[in-house]
């Protein structure tokens, strides 16, 4: 619903009440932001329950810059506050938390005339969960990220942004357990130019 709302304030909002500013980045901008984030295992075929709640701060530099396309760099720092089963097929009656660093690049394609651009990343980096799953010991693991998302631009400094997304972690097989934990997520953030 929140992804209708903000890609239909997009196109109708084109020279109405925010004014007649089009999406404007350029090649060395820097965004930082904050991000929400929800994560379960919807449209996934696993047995496991393990949900999330992320907070996350996001840092972007645009990398290249050309036409309608952009390249960005990513760096996001995280907290994570966890749900799970201890036996697959379990109610949900732990809980726990993870911490860590992204780091990524983000494809964007902005809509002609318009204050929306589309975009697909992927992220990973060093990360750390504190309490241990049947799936997954607890300490230094690995996290990584595939995402969509749309940002709208509401004015020259603030942007609106919706992502869902794929993530997955583990520890490449340095502990056991390692079965790894896969989320789908979904998450909103606001951004500011500076």
């Amino acid at each position: 619903m929140a992804v209708c709302i903000v890609m239909l304030l997009s196109f109708w909002s084109e020279g109405s009440l925010f004014g007649q500013h089009r999406f404007e980045r350029q090649r060395g901008d820097h965004w930082a932001g904050f991000l929400v984030a929800t994560g379960g295992q919807s449209l996934l075929d696993v047995r496991y329950t393990y949900l999330t709640t992320t907070l996350a701060g996001e840092y972007q530099y645009i990398l290249l810059k050309k036409g309608n396309w952009g390249v960005h760099g990513l760096a996001q720092p995280h907290i994570v506050f966890t749900r799970f089963n201890v036996n697959d097929n379990d109610p949900v009656d732990q809980r726990g938390f993870e911490c860590g660093l992204n780091m990524g690049l983000i494809i964007e394609r902005h809509v002609e005339g318009r204050r929306g651009a589309f975009y697909a990343g992927v992220s990973s980096g060093p990360h750390f969960l504190l309490k241990e799953t049947h799936r997954q010991t607890s300490g230094p693991i690995f996290s990584s990220a595939l995402f969509v998302g749309y940002a709208f631009q509401f004015t020259r400094q603030l942007v609106v942004d919706i992502r869902p997304g794929y993530r997955h972690i583990s520890n490449a097989g340095i502990y056991i357990p390692n079965g790894g934990i896969n989320n789908s997520t979904l998450s909103t953030g606001l951004f500011y130019h500076f």
